[in-house]
């Protein structure tokens, strides 16, 4: 009876293991799961960042057009301080500024090597005010200095027949002299007929000058023109 018992036990132990095996599931599949990376947020720009960008953009134009201290309120030096006022480390204003001094350097140079000194020294001082640290300002300014110095002294108008010449200090000064002699002027343009040409400093200072001829007529025409000149001077130039 023992012998035959044993055999079976082997079998049911031999099922039962077979059993288990059939019954425990598989691992899984590891599965490789595609990442899809979402593109990053647009970059949103601020209000305060867009006017920046406008003020400089405006501001290049108006040194491209050599609107650099003028007009007021549309010049390249108005804007780029603008700008620094937003944004103080704003290293585009910053050379903007440079920029502009260095225009005014420029124009400082052009002036004095056609002579014009007084306009060079007030780009000079232009440069100066934008840029203090610039070192070709000194270094312009003592150029001038010695360019002053080699000038000539200009030799004293000679007035031709027909003319007579007007003090520059009293005209300056609209003085009550300079006025009586351009009343007594005019009754000569009267008496004679004669045309009158002004001579003057500047177009303003021209038309003063013939207002007050014109003052002291009552009713006559005064015929004549306006000329620029160095020299103040009243000219008179007979009628044909």
């Amino acid at each position: 009876m023992r012998t035959s018992i044993r055999p079976w036990i082997i079998c049911i132990v031999l099922a039962a293991s077979m059993t288990g095996c059939a019954l425990q599931s598989p691992p899984p599949k590891s599965r490789s799961v595609a990442t899809h990376q979402s593109p990053p947020p647009p970059q949103i720009t601020t209000t305060q960042e867009q006017r920046i960008a406008r003020l400089l953009n405006d501001a290049d134009y108006a040194l491209s057009q050599n609107r650099l201290l003028t007009p007021i309120e549309d010049n390249a030096f108005d804007r780029f301080q603008s700008v620094l006022l937003m944004d103080p480390d704003n290293q585009a204003a910053k050379a903007g500024l440079q920029a502009v001094g260095l225009r005014y350097v420029e124009l400082a140079r052009n002036a004095m090597n056609r002579g014009q000194f007084k306009e060079a020294q007030s780009y000079i001082n232009n440069a100066r005010s934008i840029d203090p640290g610039n070192p070709l300002v000194p270094e312009l300014e003592a150029n001038l200095r010695r360019a002053r110095a080699a000038q000539p002294v200009p030799k004293a108008y000679t007035p031709g027949p027909n003319e007579t010449l007007l003090d520059a200090t009293e005209l300056t000064r609209q003085s009550p002299a300079v006025i009586a002699q351009l009343a007594q002027l005019a009754q000569r343009a009267r008496q004679t007929g004669e045309l009158v040409i002004i001579h003057a400093r500047t177009d303003a200072e021209g038309r003063w000058i013939y207002s007050q001829m014109r003052e002291a007529l009552e009713d006559f025409l005064l015929r004549g023109d306006i000329k620029i000149s160095s020299q103040p001077r009243v000219e008179f130039i007979p009628e044909l």
